[in-house]
């Protein structure tokens, strides 16, 4: 006898469902706590944002494997007036200015960023094709358990490894290297804490199943909030949370109970957590030093002067309007941010703020900045786009736009995206949920068992090939971060003692070309002490010429500064005043200071 087909479909998709969990479930709750050492930075320069890349590729590698490939597409997504359109056409909008940027380099360094938005997109796309009854619980919890495992992890950071491993720390990061960034995957899990609280039963098991870990993650993580310090961390989860309390009382008077208990449990870690930074916990240890010595409050959760912040954003805010006054159509061209604020800084005469910044921390400013009226519109129809579909039929509302709150909130606030691919991870995973699931087609009960089973689509096989190469792409790039990690952290020294050994023996230095090319030249200087030979030296400078126009490093111009006074000391002056017209508060760029020394 022939199976219908729709079992065999039915089938497919648990096994889809079930296989996308356990590897959400793998990275959120152990890959996400596995520290690499490196050396800052952003984008594929984290070895976090890699293992994040190669773990939405084996994601979309088992969706393609095992999603039926006649369900891939519904009519309703294929229509042109469809909403769900405003997303990769505004994709598509905002990926214009790529085109146009003034230079090749700064256009090689932004095609991360725009293919990594497609990388996220093409991933909502295919987590979509899941159904809701089989992705929403699971999911939500995996989220909310992944934040409070990253703040017991912060939170040992400080009492433990500070304590007993030498480990140094301003504040607590977790395994993200920023706190605000921290703070917002914390948020994020709160609310989808609360969120999975008030399922019903039915599609939300774990209810019943781990009560006591819900309770410690109410009490636990406000109070790692609280000790974090991080306003846009506080604004995001605490406008959330309030918005899903409100709604579900609206619908059910009955759970006032249960929200009066969690409101409760919150309120008592925030409690906890302004006790001990004011120190009422330890004072009834007074007499009692080694209890004392256990208790005192750890200098990276005292209070945080946020003055000095407030003063940065809003002059950077002030500084990237002006710039977008100047460029409103076109822009200053993608990856030309960072050079094109130190000229504006620099024209306005202000020296009241730091001129190096390679983000306005605002997405929109940021979007508008670089690419112009046709970058902020794609960015605005993609909003457009989302928030039409939430109040769609069979979209979560005001539920799923405080899901996506903490997240949202933090892309105009800060640049997450760029230092944290697990928060676009969970970005794509949340817009999957609250977004309307597609309605798909009803089978044609002419298909036969094997040819349904069997039955593979060209975007299968494109998508099956792309995570085969995103695969071996990121192996390579992770193999190549580390490699180099170890070269700066030897002051590059085994780059100046022998450049092709180390370059021939990196997996994939393209994912790290503009770090490699930077290394390599700096590898330069350490070589011209030993060699002495001037050639070394000018081509440093030519490459620092071209650098700056890009990047505005202090440390590269104190180099050519050095390099001019020994090979050209007539062009010192002139470059000698551009430094200290940039950086006016270095005492590096003192001309009559430096010029009275070199003599």
């Amino acid at each position: 006898m022939i199976e219908p087909i729709f079992t065999v479909q039915a089938r497919s998709f648990r096994l889809a469902a079930s296989g996308v969990t356990v590897i959400f479930a793998v990275w959120f709750c152990l890959g996400m706590l596995w520290y690499i050492p490196n050396n800052g930075g952003s984008g594929l320069a984290l070895p976090l944002n890699t293992l994040c890349w190669i773990t939405i590729a084996i994601t979309l590698g088992w969706l393609a494997f095992t999603l039926p490939g006649e369900y891939l597409l519904s009519r309703p997504e294929i229509a042109i007036p469809s909403p769900l359109w405003l997303l990769p056409s505004g994709a598509l909008m905002w990926s214009l200015p790529l085109m146009w940027s003034p230079y090749a380099t700064a256009r090689s360094e932004s095609l991360p960023h725009v293919a990594a938005c497609w990388g996220l997109l093409c991933l909502f796309w295919w987590l979509r094709r899941l159904p809701r009854q089989a992705t929403l619980a699971p999911w939500l919890t995996l989220l909310w358990i992944a934040a409070l495992l990253q703040g017991l992890f912060s939170f040992l950071q400080v009492v433990v490894l500070t304590h007993y491993w030498g480990y140094t720390l301003s504040r607590p990061v977790g395994i993200f290297q920023q706190v605000n960034v921290l703070a917002s995957f914390l948020s994020t899990g709160l609310v989808c804490l609360f969120v999975s609280e008030f399922q019903e039963r039915r599609v939300n098991p774990g209810a019943r199943v781990i009560p006591a870990l819900r309770i410690f993650a109410l009490l636990f993580i406000p109070f790692m909030l609280l000790l974090l310090q991080s306003r846009v961390g506080w604004l995001g989860g605490g406008l959330a949370v309030v918005i899903v309390s409100l709604i579900n009382y609206r619908k059910d008077k009955a759970c006032a109970g249960r929200l009066r208990v969690m409101w409760l449990l919150m309120l008592a870690g925030i409690l906890l957590a302004l006790a001990w930074q004011h120190g009422i916990i330890a004072k009834p240890l007074n007499g009692q030093r080694s209890n004392m010595e256990l208790m005192r409050l750890p200098l990276q959760f005292t209070a945080v002067d946020k003055a000095g912040s407030n003063s940065a954003r809003v002059f950077m805010i002030q500084q990237t309007l002006q710039m977008i006054v100047q460029h409103p159509w076109r822009g200053v061209g993608y990856g030309y941010f960072e050079g094109a604020f130190a000229h504006q800084v620099a024209a306005a005469g202000d020296l009241s703020g730091e001129r190096t910044i390679i983000h306005p921390h605002n997405e929109l400013l940021y979007a508008w900045a670089e690419g112009g009226v046709v970058a902020v519109l794609g960015l605005l129809m993609m909003v457009v786009g989302i928030l039409v579909m939430l109040w769609r039929r069979n979209g979560m509302g005001w539920t799923g736009a405080a899901l996506l709150l903490p997240v949202a909130l933090h892309m105009n606030l800060e640049y997450p995206l760029y230092q944290s691919v697990p928060h676009g991870l969970v970005l794509a995973i949340l817009l999957s949920l609250v977004l309307p699931a597609p309605v798909t087609p009803v089978c044609r009960q002419s298909l036969s068992r094997r040819s349904a089973r069997y039955k593979v689509s060209a975007l299968q096989l494109i998508t099956l090939n792309v995570c085969v190469m995103m695969l071996f792409y990121m192996v390579g790039c992770l193999q190549s971060q580390n490699m180099l990690t170890m070269v700066e952290q030897q002051d590059m020294y085994p780059l100046a003692l022998d450049e092709n050994q180390i370059v021939n023996h990196l997996w994939n230095p393209q994912s790290q070309k503009a770090r490699l090319d930077y290394d390599l030249h700096v590898a330069k200087l350490i070589r011209y002490n030993f060699t002495h030979d001037n050639r070394l030296l000018e081509q440093f400078d030519d490459w620092a010429a071209h650098y700056q126009l890009l990047h505005k490093d202090p440390n590269v111009m104190a180099s050519r500064l050095k390099i001019a006074q020994a090979l050209t000391p007539g062009t010192f002056p002139r470059l000698c005043a551009y430094a200290h017209q940039e950086w006016p508060h270095d005492p590096r760029f003192d001309c009559e200071i430096v010029t009275g020394n070199s003599k």
